[in-house]
């Protein structure tokens, strides 16, 4: 199995690259997390952002069904970039299946055209890691931008109260992220090291409307003034990733994702290929339980998944189940320690009626 790596635009094992991304970012465990004063301040200035009054924004109007806005800060270099704004809706999904398509970074790259590659360093959570991303140039005047950075993740119920994880009815989810130096990643050859000083998404469902609300900010400092025509379409172009997303989503669904009540299994990669939908996971078993995954049937994997098997050291101690269509995995306690490797993929032709129970 290869790190997460998607897009040719960056080779990790050149040895121009002077850093490793692991297979395994949390080889014994989530990590405790040294950015966590980041991660803190980053939850608290997005909600400051998201709270402000929508006159100090200034429209640049309507494209694709999203309201694009932009805020220009008082005194800002020539290289940052005024921070952006783009609000639409996603009919008929949950915030849940949304997380997994922008926290998948293989599936991300179906509907975020300046993002290029990315892998995970240090995971802290199922949502929360460091990670590495490469951005990509516009021609010969406007190179690719890298970043190190950290994600957290935020779920809260209907009252504002944060919950301990992500659950098929959470009604908000708040993904937020933001540079942070890291000696042992520096600036990549034939790269600019940009800062982000804030990206986000805030995932809302809206019961009436029988969709979520995605709203997306952007602010960067690409650390390189580019010429004005340039900035401008990054600025139209950037906030539009929501329609782009609510596009990748009707088109192709959303890719499976762990739902681990038990938190029995620390994940450590998924690797999602938009052309065959198929998914690879790795998994470190953390205690013995059972967990899901959650399959999308009525768009992904509308013919059902074929029934996997696992691989690597600890396969002994794991056992797959069709439960109402998705994917249950149990652990047993002589995995505890170890790690396995599944891969769901679609089953693309009718099935017969005498194999039903093993069609998932």
């Amino acid at each position: 199995m290869q790190p997460e790596h998607f897009s040719g635009d960056w080779d990790p094992q050149s040895s121009r690259n002077s850093f490793h991304v692991p297979v395994s970012p949390a080889p014994t465990g989530y990590l405790a997390n040294p950015y966590w004063q980041t991660a803190e301040d980053s939850h608290r200035d997005f909600n400051e952002i998201l709270s402000r009054d929508e006159s100090t924004w200034q429209s640049r109007g309507t494209l694709e069904d999203t309201d694009i806005k932009i805020y220009a800060r008082p005194g800002a270099p020539a290289s940052e970039l005024p921070m952006s704004k783009g609000t639409t809706y996603v009919p008929k999904s949950r915030p849940i299946e949304l997380l997994a398509c922008i926290h998948t970074f293989s599936y991300r790259n179906l509907f975020d055209t300046r993002f290029a590659s990315a892998g995970i360093l240090q995971r802290y959570s199922l949502h929360d890691h460091h990670f590495y991303l490469v951005i990509r140039g516009i021609g010969p005047i406007y190179s690719p931008r890298d970043a190190t950075g950290v994600q957290t993740v935020r779920f809260y119920d209907h009252a504002g109260a944060r919950l301990p994880m992500c659950y098929p009815d959470t009604p908000k989810v708040d993904i937020v992220y933001r540079s942070v130096n890291d000696p042992e990643v520096p600036p990549q050859e034939g790269k600019v090291r940009a800062w982000i000083h804030m990206g986000g998404y805030r995932l809302e469902w809206d019961e009436a409307k029988q969709a979520t609300k995605v709203t997306y900010v952007a602010h960067t400092n690409l650390q390189q003034s580019v010429p004005r025509y340039i900035g401008n379409v990054l600025m139209s172009e950037l906030p539009r990733v929501t329609a782009r997303l609510r596009g990748a989503v009707e088109n192709f669904g959303f890719p499976p994702y762990i739902l681990d009540i038990e938190v029995c299994v620390v994940q450590q990669l998924q690797i999602h290929d938009a052309n065959t939908r198929r998914n690879e996971f790795r998994c470190h078993v953390r205690k013995p339980g059972s967990y899901l995954i959650i399959i999308d049937r009525e768009r992904m994997y509308q013919n059902g998944i074929v029934p996997p098997k696992a691989e690597g050291e600890g396969a002994h101690a794991v056992t797959f189940s069709d439960l109402n269509g998705h994917l249950g995995v149990t652990v047993a306690p002589k995995g505890v320690g170890q790690e396995f490797v599944f891969v769901i993929e679609p089953r693309d032709q009718e099935a017969p009626p005498e194999s039903s129970s093993a069609w998932w």
